[in-house]
């Protein structure tokens, strides 16, 4: 096939999309379908002439009614697109960051009615593929649109992109946090199978669903506050404290008579022999760096929480497995 096959082939493709014939979607479609059967060397070649149609179509004269700006951002959308698709995330947004002329006027406008949504979207859909070093151009270009930056007279249009943009980063660092934690900690048990055995030792559905709660909390976008997902996470160590005492007393036949207090429930874990003396410190140190010694106004960025929910998940499956085969000392203490 010549390129000016394959090139003609693509034009047509993108025309029929300008022309209103298909949408977004199938307009993709069809470009993969194209690509997709070419060898590396040649697949390459396109997706570079793609990229070139790419920057034509920034550098044009902006349409001004909504349903022509509508039609243009789809038609710039797609281009990306097509790159993404086949996996050119990164260079693609470092590429076209070199595009951004804020001396032409077309460009700009261009820039923030279509490429900024695109840049956006890459940064969300990708999260967990991005390289660190993309991220940081995108960082280093948000740092040009500050007070004294050559991109500082764009600011108030750029506002909202530069928001956003900022949030979209900082959930793909958190996500490649979130990937190296997964990574040093392979054996830590899933959430199915810590629901499973929470459920087969009757523990209180009230634990499994704090727990999800603060891992969705942790893993949402947005604001955070850390004394929320704590005090979830402390919930959930509280109420299973709770139904861990009832299931001892009844195994070991030794009263417990702590009260609410979640430091003497650890402590009757100890005096039955159902945790050691150094595990009860360990727990114990735990539950006080949630609780901040009662203050309940823990101040962490989310990763401190996030690596808190990850250990507290694996403990509280600790004593769920524990408890399966817990067998009272012959000579149990009442404490």
């Amino acid at each position: 096939m010549h390129d000016t096959d394959v090139e003609a082939k693509i034009d047509r493709i993108l025309d029929s999309q300008d022309k209103g014939i298909r949408e977004f979607e199938h307009t993709l479609e069809n470009l993969k379908a194209l690509l997709s059967p070419l060898n590396e060397r040649q697949r390459k070649r396109y997706l570079d002439y793609l990229f070139t149609l790419l920057v034509r179509r920034i550098r044009q004269k902006p349409p001004t009614d909504p349903n022509s700006i509508d039609r243009q951002r789809r038609s710039i959308s797609v281009l990306f697109r097509i790159q993404y698709e086949f996996g050119l995330v990164d260079m693609t947004i470092c590429k076209i960051l070199g595009f951004l002329d804020v001396d032409d006027r077309n460009v700009v406008t261009n820039w923030q009615n279509c490429v900024t949504q695109d840049i956006n979207y890459a940064v969300y859909q990708y999260a967990d593929r991005l390289e660190q070093a993309t991220l940081d151009a995108l960082k280093d270009h948000l740092a040009m649109y500050s007070v004294g930056g050559p991109f500082a007279r764009l600011m108030q249009a750029s506002v909202g992109f530069v928001g956003q943009l900022k949030r979209a980063i900082d959930n793909a660092e958190f996500s490649r946090f979130e990937r190296q934690l997964r990574v040093s900690t392979p054996d830590s048990p899933t959430k199915e199978e810590v629901r499973d055995q929470a459920a087969t030792m009757g523990l209180s559905p009230a634990v499994l669903g704090a727990m999800k709660e603060a891992g969705d909390y942790l893993r949402s976008e947005g604001p955070f506050n850390p004394k929320k997902a704590a005090d979830l996470i402390r919930a959930s160590m509280e109420e299973s404290h709770r139904e861990i005492v009832k299931r001892l007393v009844e195994l070991t036949r030794s009263p417990y008579t702590g009260g609410d207090k979640d430091g003497k429930r650890r402590e009757y874990f100890r005096v039955v022999g159902f945790i050691s003396e150094p595990e009860e410190s360990f727990f114990s140190a735990i539950y006080t760096l949630i609780s901040r010694e009662g203050s309940h106004k823990l101040i962490a960025p989310r990763e401190t929480v996030l690596v808190i929910e990850q250990t507290v998940r694996s403990y509280l499956s600790l004593l769920v497995r524990r408890l399966s085969s817990f067998e009272p000392p012959q000579k149990g203490a009442n404490p």
